[in-house]
């Protein structure tokens, strides 16, 4: 479900993303992991997105560029834009507040 994405890459599928989540992590952060597993039961409800992923210990330039300063940040994306980000563990219901903005 998830793309993973990369410093080389990250500009590209960010500006084709009509409508979708980017999930930033560390691969050691356990509130990573269970960011994560909500994004994916999420996922289930709403197919249709793009869902990508960036590791933030591994790809700085994005991070960077996408102003991102701790992990987990959840980004909105929306016609190739960031709309909104969330950093913190989340569940589902949230994950779902935070796409629609509400």
């Amino acid at each position: 479900m998830l793309t993973g994405i990369t410093d080389a890459d990250f500009r590209e599928k960010i500006e084709d993303t009509a409508a979708g989540l980017l999930f930033c992590y560390k691969k050691l952060c356990p509130y990573c992991g269970v960011t994560r597993a909500a994004l994916e039961k999420f996922g289930s409800s709403m197919p249709t997105l793009t869902y990508l992923s960036l590791d933030i210990e591994d790809n700085p330039q994005a991070r960077k560029e996408l102003k991102v300063e701790r992990a987990p940040p959840m980004l909105v994306m929306k016609k190739g834009r960031v709309e909104r980000a969330q950093t913190g563990t989340m569940r589902p219901a949230e994950i779902a507040k935070l796409y629609s903005g509400i």
